[in-house]
């Protein structure tokens, strides 16, 4: 099973906690998007893709739809169909 870690918080937090290697003892793939590791961990934590931490690109549909999602559980209302217009745009 994949879990896809979208805030460096959360595995910072658990690295902090000293709990990077049982977590990655789970039997679980971990992975979080490109843009992440580039911009907040790979100068700090590159060791943790030794440990088994993917790196993945997510299009941008993906990214789009993370970010409706977000703002659907925020309780904020964004129609799906503006979003697909916006990545026609892109």
């Amino acid at each position: 099973m994949l879990a896809f870690i979208s805030d460096a918080n959360i595995l910072i937090d658990v690295e902090v906690g000293g709990l990077m290697a049982p977590m990655f003892s789970l039997g679980y793939q971990f992975a979080v998007p490109d843009v992440l590791y580039f911009e907040e961990l790979a100068e700090h934590h590159a060791h943790w893709r030794d440990m088994g931490l993917i790196v993945q690109s997510l299009p941008a549909e993906g990214v789009a739809r993370v970010a409706f999602k977000a703002m659907q559980e925020q309780g904020r209302r964004l129609p799906w169909e503006l979003v697909e217009k916006m990545l026609k745009r892109c």
